[in-house]
C-alpha cells in the first residue's frame, strides 16, 4: 500500500479526525475473524460534511473502547460495523448520542495533542460469534510488561482511498515496535498518558485508525488506542501515540462495569 494523502495540520495530524481518511501505511490485508473485536465507527458530525470514520475495540457484549477526539463533533449517531474484515458485509447498529462516553478530562493541549484521548459507547448487547468476540483488557499486575522499548505491537484500520474517492472496505493490519517515550516527547511535547510506538516511512497508521486497537504481537490484550501522528506526514517515520489503556482502567470499569 502506499500513502494517497496526508493533510498537514499545525504540528499533529489528529489521526480520524475530519472526513478526509487514509489507511494503514505498507500493512498487510487482514483475513477474516483475525481481529473479531475491531469494529469500525461511521461516526456523524455537527459540522457540515466532517462526519469521520474510526475504529473500536469490543471490551464487552455491551461497550466499545474508541478514541475521543473521534467523537468530539458528533451529533446524532454512530453506525457500528461489527464482525467482518469486509465492511460491506459487516453487521450494523446504530447508537444515538446518550450513549457515548467521553472521559471527561479529555481537552486539546497544545498543537492539538490530545490529552485523555479515551471514549466508551454503550450498544443494543451483540451476540458473539466466531467473527465478533471482545478482547480483554490488560491487568495492573501486567505493569510494563509490554510498554518496554522494542516489544513487537500489532495496529489494524480501515481508511479511504481520497484520490480516488473510494472507500478501503478491507481490513489492514501493520506491526510496529514500541519505542522510547521520549522519542515521542521530542517531536509532540507531554505525552501524558501516551504509549510511543516507532514507525518508519515503510509502516504507520493513518487517519481513519484512530481509536483502533494496539495489541502485543504474543498475547490478546488491548493495550492501547490510535492517537495522533506527525504533521509532517504518515510515512515521515514520526512516531505514533497511543492511548495507554492501562492508566484508565479505574475510569472504563467506573463507566462500563468491565474490568480486566
Amino acid at each position: 500500500m502506499v500513502i494517497l494523502w496526508c493533510l498537514l495540520v499545525a504540528q499533529l495530524f489528529i489521526v480520524g479526525e475530519s472526513n478526509q481518511l487514509l489507511r494503514i501505511v505498507n500493512g498487510e490485508q487482514a483475513k477474516e475473524g483475525q481481529f473479531p473485536y475491531l469494529v469500525g465507527l461511521n461516526i456523524a458530525s455537527k459540522m457540515p460534511l466532517q462526519g469521520s470514520w474510526c475504529g473500536g475495540s469490543i471490551i464487552s457484549d455491551e461497550w466499545i473502547l474508541t478514541a475521543a477526539h473521534c467523537i468530539k463533533l458528533f451529533q446524532g449517531k454512530i453506525t457500528i460495523y461489527y464482525g467482518s474484515e469486509n465492511r460491506r458485509i459487516a453487521k450494523l447498529q446504530i447508537v444515538e448520542e446518550n450513549n457515548i462516553h467521553r472521559h471527561p478530562k479529555f481537552r486539546k493541549i497544545v498543537h492539538n495533542n490530545y490529552r485523555h484521548d479515551i471514549a466508551l459507547i454503550r450498544t443494543p448487547k451483540v451476540k458473539f460469534t466466531d467473527n465478533i468476540q471482545s478482547i480483554p483488557l490488560p491487568s495492573p499486575v501486567d505493569g510494563n510488561r509490554w510498554t518496554k522499548p522494542g516489544t513487537s505491537v500489532i495496529a489494524a484500520g480501515w481508511g479511504s482511498d481520497v484520490l480516488k474517492g473510494d472507500s478501503v472496505d478491507r481490513l489492514n493490519w501493520v506491526k510496529l515496535e514500541i519505542t522510547d517515550e521520549s522519542n515521542c516527547e521530542r517531536v509532540y511535547g507531554n505525552v501524558e498518558g501516551k504509549l510511543c510506538v516507532g514507525a518508519d516511512k515503510k509502516k504507520s497508521v493513518c487517519s481513519g485508525d484512530s481509536g483502533g486497537p494496539l495489541v502485543p504481537e504474543d498475547e490478546n490484550k488491548l493495550i492501547g488506542i490510535t492517537s495522533f501522528v506527525s504533521a509532517t506526514g504518515c510515512d515521515s517515520g514520526m512516531p505514533v501515540a497511543f492511548t495507554d489503556v492501562i492508566d484508565y482502567l479505574d475510569w472504563i470499569e467506573s463507566v462500563s462495569g468491565v474490568k480486566p
